[in-house]
């Protein structure tokens, strides 16, 4: 083996240029699936940080009829907690604490939190104790349990932090617990605190006030089988005493993994497929290039042969060099891979799990070598039968030139295959970049240029009267109505496109809300000027205006989406609708009808959506927009002002163009596009690489015959048309084959098209040209070779 390996490395420094080619190729080939594993065991296979994590399971209440499950409702969760399946069952509802105090005030994300939350995840705390039953009480003591890195960063890492106090949201906590580093759920939570629900919250009016999450942790011998069939139990016996709100409601039992991964999935493991075609493509390529260079060896393998060496020791050999080869493609790819690992973190749409947690770590090196071992035996198969099989080492004038025959077929064959795969690929990074284009095209029903945005929530404690956050609210806004470079400004309780959302049920006029089940459509609440200020074009009646005050009569404005679907073939102007929140259901006149907008996602057409008057249902909370022509900068710090004007104490946050709200929500069609078709021209350049290194040897080979023929006389297109037959007919081949295949793939991206078909004609045809393309330039250089062939040396070399 010794010998072997001392051999492989001489004749790998020998054939600098093939090796080069050859270790560069694979390189890509490992380094790409690498990269892309390094994310997948990050996010997708790396075990949750709790103890026994497969018996932690995500509830979620399910409607029939409905695909997407919800949360929790207080009362549907004192259902579950009495059941047999679960050791432990919890439920938090995220948020966000202001801290004030020791520093400037910032917004930091938590959780509040049952008292079962922590002993149903098993985590115990790094100082202190978790918080318990005893603490989940209304009225019970304000207690708090802080994150690592809180603890670091704004309290010095006191190891006497318990019984401290901090300041969250104008509340004095006592800090009971610090949790261990890396511990953030949910939603890179750093403080949590006792959910307390008052009473009231378990009513049975709150069984449509879906706001909390639930996590259990089975019982030990109980499968997820089993604690789903007891829980669907439950929610019938819910449906059968609340008809009226639980009717056709389940419960969800999901993985917590499978929960937390979501919609990450399938995108992560379409990019592992891609990167793995580029990999067989990587090795198609090496293949052909040992290929060749066995058959140039013939010589010295005749000679081995003839001084008694065996197959299987000429076979040996041949995969000692593939395997060199292979961990020298190996080592190159760490390093690429983690060139790329940084990119496609970076790139990666926010929201991705764990996707800071991505490291070259040795699950992925064990991965690396692993494939590389695998790919030295795909590559290197081929050549060492090749090189080993009887006749294969004959010298030179006891047979045909190498690389015609079968030699010749299997060179064609692995370029077919090559072309082949990047025709699916590129018909796949063609089908997504056109669903990205149209993205940005789609009209999202208002117009975002000169539009900033910027997010206050107030703390509750300090603006619990519905008055004070009205009065703070209309300070903020009067202020920005005062500057001059401000055309329009108004608020709303939930941006387009920035992902929060809220619904309510509403019922028409020829409904009874006692008796009926209620419509659901989205709502919003907004100031005067929120219209304006968003370009949202008012289509009937009015916009929320000034005279629409806290006492005034109850209005509401619709979208176009709503009055078609309910009001088809009537003007809603002047209909009236109940909207019930909680416990109340208040009838409201319709005195406009707007422009309908794309609130959800981009690619997701307009939903049913009312908008009320901010000041009459008062949030803690809104998300301020203005029409301005300042710079980035100067809007920002004009709208910052502005707030701290109101409240010198108020923190703000997200203050952003709404075209970079946008660019978020567009995040993931931008990542997938761009990734898959970077992947896609890399496999179309390897295989490129393949085409003119096959077309070159064989026109290498087939010197002489191009000499007798310009010889006898055969004009300078006669020899281009003998290449470019060649190389076209390959290339002609390769298309038609890949485009049977990628019929049959796109069906895995179906799913992630907009107003595109996954057999879209001008995607087919634009790949096919732009290979044929690719083949012609790839066959350019080998064709100017033969087009200069001096018939009398060709003649001589033979």
């Amino acid at each position: 083996m010794r010998s072997d390996l001392t051999q492989a490395l001489r004749l790998l420094f020998r054939s600098r240029g093939i090796s080069i080619v050859a270790v560069a190729t694979l390189a890509l080939g490992i380094g790409t699936n690498a990269a892309i594993f390094s994310v997948v065991h990050a996010v997708l296979l790396k075990p949750l940080p709790y103890p026994e994590p497969s018996r932690l399971m995500m509830l979620r209440e399910t409607v029939a009829g409905k695909e997407d499950s919800m949360p929790v409702s207080p009362p549907s969760f004192a259902d579950w907690r009495v059941n047999r399946s679960f050791q432990s069952i919890g439920a938090y509802a995220t948020g966000s604490f202001i801290l004030t105090g020791g520093g400037e005030p910032v917004r930091v994300p938590g959780a509040d939190v049952s008292g079962r939350f922590f002993e149903t995840l098993a985590v115990r705390p790094a100082l202190g104790r978790p918080l318990v039953d005893a603490d989940d009480v209304d009225g019970g003591p304000l207690v708090a349990v802080i994150g690592f890195d809180l603890w670091m960063s704004r309290l010095g890492g006191d190891p006497g932090v318990i019984g401290r106090r901090l300041t969250l949201s104008d509340k004095s906590y006592q800090i009971v617990g610090v949790m261990p580093r890396g511990f953030d759920f949910p939603d890179a939570a750093e403080i949590w605190v006792p959910l307390a629900l008052p009473p009231g919250e378990f009513d049975a009016s709150q069984r449509m006030s879906f706001y909390l999450d639930a996590i259990a942790r089975l019982a030990p011998g109980i499968s997820r089988e089993q604690a789903s069939s007891e829980m669907t139990a439950i929610a019938a016996r819910a449906a059968t005493a609340y008809p009226k709100s639980n009717a056709g409601r389940g419960v969800a039992v999901v993985p917590l993994r499978e929960s937390i991964v979501g919609d990450v999935r399938r995108p992560l493991m379409i990019l592992l497929g891609v990167v793995a075609i580029v990999m067989l493509i990587a090795c198609a390529n090496v293949a052909n290039l040992l290929l060749a260079r066995a058959a140039a060896r013939r010589d010295e393998m005749a000679v081995r042969m003839a001084l008694g060496a065996g197959r299987w020791r000429i076979f040996r050999q041949m995969l000692v060099e593939s395997l060199v080869l292979a961990g020298a493609g190996a080592a190159a790819g760490l390093l690429l891979a983690s060139w790329t690992r940084d990119a496609i973190v970076a790139l990666a749409p926010a929201g991705v799990p764990r996707i800071d947690q991505v490291r070259i770590d040795p699950a992925v090196i064990a991965f690396t070598l692993a494939l590389a071992f695998v790919t030295a035996i795909v590559f290197g198969v081929a050549p060492a039968l090749a090189a080993s099989r009887p006749g294969g080492g004959a010298p030179r004038g006891l047979r045909s030139a190498a690389g015609t025959g079968g030699g010749r077929a299997v060179r064609g064959a692995l370029v077919i295959v090559e072309l082949t795969l990047s025709v699916a690929l590129l018909v796949g990074a063609g089908l997504l970049a056109r669903t990205f284009w149209k993205l940005v095209t789609v009209d999202p029903g208002f117009r975002p240029d000169g539009v900033m945005t910027m997010e206050v929530v107030l703390p509750r404690p300090k603006y619990a009267e519905p008055e004070r956050r009205v009065a703070m609210f209309d300070r903020v806004l009067e202020v920005l109505r005062e500057n001059p470079m401000i055309e329009a400004v108004g608020a709303t309780t939930n941006l387009p496109l920035a992902g929060g959302n809220m619904s309510f049920g509403f019922y028409t006029q020829n409904m009874t809300p006692d008796r009926d089940t209620p419509h659901i459509a989205n709502f919003r609440g907004v100031t005067p000027g929120y219209f304006r200020a968003m370009g949202v074009p008012v289509l009937r009646g009015r916009a929320i205006a000034a005279s629409d005050r806290p006492g005034s009569p109850p209005v509401v404005v619709i979208n176009d989406a709503m009055a078609r679907e309910y009001w088809p073939n009537a003007d809603p102007i002047g209909e009236r609708i109940a909207i019930t929140r909680g416990r109340e259901t208040v009838w409201r006149e319709i005195v406009g009808v707007v422009g309908s907008v794309r609130q959800a996602a981009v690619g997701t057409p307009p939903a049913p959506e009312m908008y009320m008057p901010y000041v009459h249902d008062p949030f803690p909370f809104l998300r301020f927009v203005v029409r301005t022509s300042l710079g980035t900068d100067a809007a920002a710090g004009a709208m910052r002002a502005a707030v701290w004007m109101a409240d010198p104490a108020q923190p703000v946050t997200r203050v952003r163009p709404m075209r970079d709200v946008i660019a978020a929500s567009l995040a993931d069609a931008r990542f997938n596009a761009v990734l898959i078709g970077a992947f896609a021209v890399l496999a179309l350049a390897i295989a490129g690489v393949g085409l003119y290194g096959v077309i070159a040897y064989t026109i290498a080979l087939r010197l002489p015959e191009i000499g007798v023929r310009m010889a006898l006389g055969a004009e300078r297109r006669h020899v281009l048309g003998l290449v470019l037959r060649q190389s076209l007919a390959l290339t002609l081949v390769g298309v038609a084959l890949g485009m049977g295949l990628a019929l049959g793939l796109t069906r895995a991206i179906a799913t992630q098209l907009f107003a595109t078909a996954p057999t879209d004609a001008v995607t087919f045809g634009g790949v096919a040209l732009a290979l044929t393309l690719v083949a012609l330039a790839a066959s350019y250089v080998p064709a100017r070779r033969a087009l200069r062939v001096d018939p009398a040396a060709a003649l001589r070399a033979e």
